[in-house]
């Protein structure tokens, strides 16, 4: 468990680039699953300095078996995790980048908000254009230009390690995949 600074869980393609899986923040699982396997499918990296915590397998599925509420409480992680997941790929596989990235930050900004992470829709904001560009599929050119104009628009600031959202309503229009007008047929533009 990733107890204090952010990370990311990623997998390195055969042709060496890398596909970011998802960002860890303060409380999270390193993976819900991680109780079930012996090892990762991925890797995982530090964006800050950091603090882990772990927990012995035995324990935590001794755990799991003996407390009704703790099983019902990792069902609902792991049921969380596995709608997250499908609805990224219904964002990656469909929108255009602009929704991509909306999306992106907005969950992000909503993890971070209901972990008190944030003040008045700024937040610490560790990512780079290319960690941002190897999570959504769209090169950190493409990341740049969606930034600029959501900046240029007044939706969104991004300078020297912080976010801030100046128009929650239009960013939450943009970012829904289900409701945004930025769907598209899956360009990346």
């Amino acid at each position: 468990m990733l107890c204090r600074g952010w990370g990311y869980r990623f997998s390195v393609l055969s042709n060496g680039r890398r596909q970011i899986l998802g960002f860890l923040l303060p409380g999270d699982l390193i993976a819900v699953t991680s109780v079930f396997e012996q090892r990762f499918s991925f890797s995982v990296e530090a964006l800050t300095e950091v603090q882990v915590t772990g927990f012995r397998r035995t324990e935590v599925i001794r755990q799991l078996v003996s407390s009704p509420a703790l099983r019902a409480k990792w069902a609902d992680s792991v049921a969380r995790q596995i709608r997250g997941t499908d609805e990224l790929l219904v964002v990656l596989g469909q929108c255009t980048a602009e929704v991509r990235v909306a999306y992106l930050i907005l969950n992000l900004a909503r993890r971070m908000q209901a972990q008190d992470l944030a003040s008045n829709y700024r937040y610490r904001f560790p990512l780079k254009q290319t960690h941002i560009a190897d999570t959504l599929g769209i090169t950190s050119e493409c990341v740049c230009r969606v930034l600029v104009r959501f900046r240029k628009h007044g939706i969104l600031a991004l300078s020297r390690g912080y976010l801030e959202i100046l128009d929650l309503a239009e960013l939450e229009r943009i970012g829904s995949p289900r409701g945004g007008s930025g769907q598209g047929s899956g360009g990346a533009s």
